[in-house]
């Protein structure tokens, strides 16, 4: 049983207390550093995870080892869907902790238990998948429409949106945010993405330190995506 309770944000939200109590009491805690590679893209769906605490980078590699960073998932996020998903089937994607993270963790025999007994779960799993679907049709948009300046922009209001803590006109992002993993969002090189940040940084729109990216200037920022 958790002693981190489940969150009630995104995928919990809108399930009553006595389904919440049962999700709670079949679930594994699962604790891991950085660099802990949750599940890999291609292999047997085995494990359904929701993020208790922390941050995953979510990707695709091909067989060549490109990778495409889709997004990245936090606390009350749903990660390894297929696990839960009636006909087997290999993960889509590849999570990898970019920091310590605490999850909730349900075999697929668990999962499909849950999904079977409780209709609100059904459609709350089946409401993230959408969700996501969705997250990765903006992410094809961003790598192939307009300045890498503008994509950028938009990956870090999205950011904002799904992770900050706002306050005011500036964001604080929790997520760790590397110059390679910027340029992997925006389909661009790490030199093109440092340079972009350094001019943002000069402009006092962001502050960088680090793995770490703020928004100072969000209302600009957003000018920017629009452009």
């Amino acid at each position: 049983m958790l002693v981190q309770p489940l969150s009630r944000t995104h995928t919990f939200e809108s399930l009553p207390d006595d389904v919440m109590a049962v999700c709670r009491a079949t679930a594994t805690a699962v604790r891991v550093k950085r660099g802990h590679i949750l599940i890999t893209r291609g292999d047997p769906a085995h494990s359904l995870f929701v993020i208790l605490t922390g941050y995953a980078r979510i990707s695709s590699v091909s067989p060549s080892g490109h990778e495409v960073v889709a997004a990245f998932a936090g606390p009350g996020d749903v990660i390894g869907h297929r696990a839960a998903m009636t006909t087997p089937g290999s993960y889509l994607v590849t999570a990898v902790a970019v920091g310590p993270m605490e999850l909730a963790s349900w075999s697929r025999a668990a999962a499909l238990q849950l999904r079977a007994r409780f209709p609100a779960v059904h459609a709350s799993l089946d409401a993230r998948v959408v969700n996501n679907a969705d997250t990765m049709l903006d992410r094809l948009h961003t790598l192939s429409e307009g300045k890498v300046a503008q994509r950028l922009a938009q990956v870090l209001v999205e950011l904002a949106d799904r992770h900050g803590s706002r306050e005011g006109d500036s964001v604080t992002l929790p997520v760790p945010l590397t110059r390679q993993d910027l340029a992997a969002l925006t389909g661009t090189t790490i030199y093109t993405a440092s340079r972009i940040v350094s001019d943002w940084v000069d402009a006092d729109i962001l502050e960088s330190h680090r793995a770490r990216v703020n928004v100072k200037r969000l209302t600009r920022l957003m000018q920017l995506a629009a452009a």
